[in-house]
């Protein structure tokens, strides 16, 4: 065979294994929810399942501090978010090892193809006011998405008490508050379990 011929139907297969991707990707999207749009009345939904009111007190709080590195969370909201990968280069173990989710700006995963050695997440900013803490990030797989997590830190213990996923981009506190002003957000889970 001509290395020509060969070349060309290389190419065609990776159209073809790219459109199956896409393909894929889109029926997965649909199935989950992801591009729809949020419901008519929000509100209603959101305020059974997430905190709203306590995430508008934090968020427009005088006292909340700003984050925008990992390295600035509380330690134990900085610890939910570390996960298992596998190290870089290693395409044959199945070993993996901690790592934090990625600053802003820095090298991630945002999409399905996994880079060994990189996080699945990225913080977007971060806010404490007292006893309170909420975190935007955003996470790759087949879709990009950017979430709003709520972290109660009182009593000695962190605890997850909320989870949204934004439906459209925020990337500084004002915008952050402009969408908790008008619940822009789809709960993620209205279960008494959230993960992150």
């Amino acid at each position: 065979m001509s290395k020509q011929f060969v070349n060309t139907n290389k190419r065609v297969l990776n159209v073809r294994v790219a459109f199956a991707a896409v393909a894929v990707g889109l029926s997965v999207a649909a199935v989950s929810g992801v591009g729809r749009a949020a419901p008519a009345s929000p509100s209603a939904s959101v305020a059974k399942s997430f905190p709203v009111e306590v995430l508008q007190q934090t968020v427009n709080s005088s006292q909340v501090r700003v984050i925008k590195t990992v390295a600035q969370l509380p330690p134990d909201v900085r610890a939910r978010f570390r996960e298992n990968v596998p190290r870089m280069g290693d395409t044959k173990s199945t070993a993996t090892y901690p790592v934090d989710m990625a600053n802003p700006g820095k090298s991630w995963n945002a999409g399905c193809m996994q880079v060994p050695g990189l996080p699945n997440r990225q913080l977007q900013f971060a806010g404490v006011a007292k006893e309170t803490c909420f975190v935007v990030f955003n996470s790759g797989g087949i879709a990009s998405m950017q979430w709003v997590v709520l972290f109660d830190l009182g009593g000695g213990k962190v605890q997850l008490v909320g989870k949204a996923r934004a439906t459209s981009r925020v990337t500084d506190l004002a915008g952050l508050r402009k969408m908790v002003k008008s619940e822009a957000f789809q709960v993620a889970s209205k279960s008494t379990t959230i993960s992150l």
